[in-house]
């Protein structure tokens, strides 16, 4: 193997607030279509409510209001990217693009959300994606 191809991920491309971000697969272990979470009165902004999905309960997190954006206005392309890292939780995103190869080698620093989030930019057939981390994102998370 040549030391590009030892470099390559697969990744989760999706949109938020008309930017590209990417999480690597193996943080994903689903994708659902939206639909309304129950709201948990006193909880942090970023957090929406639950959703129960094949009978677990799940915390929905808003991923725009992590990153500073404003909050999400579903549409019938938001979806629910479903992960497992410090929790499992459904993260609430735009769009999903598409699940990719993504050279990480090619990874350039992030100018404009250069955070601990951040891994970094990778291009994509798309143009460039956030690569987020998503423990950071999550430990951001106050109550």
């Amino acid at each position: 193997m040549s030391q590009v191809e030892d470099q390559l991920a697969q990744f989760v491309v999706f949109i938020l607030d008309q930017e590209r971000f990417a999480l690597p697969v193996e943080q994903a272990r689903g994708i659902e279509r939206w639909r309304n979470p129950t709201r948990i009165p006193g909880t942090a902004t970023a957090i929406m409510g639950i959703i129960n999905q094949r009978g677990v309960l799940l915390t929905v997190v808003d991923m725009r209001v992590v990153l500073g954006m404003k909050p999400i206005t579903p549409t019938r392309r938001s979806r629910f990217l479903l992960v497992h890292e410090q929790i499992d939780c459904a993260i609430a995103v735009d769009q999903v693009i598409d699940m990719l190869m993504l050279n990480v080698s090619l990874a350039e620093p992030t100018p404009h959300r250069g955070t601990v989030a951040s891994r970094g930019l990778l291009p994509t057939p798309f143009g460039f994606a956030t690569w987020l981390d998503l423990n950071a994102l999550l430990g951001s998370i106050n109550g």
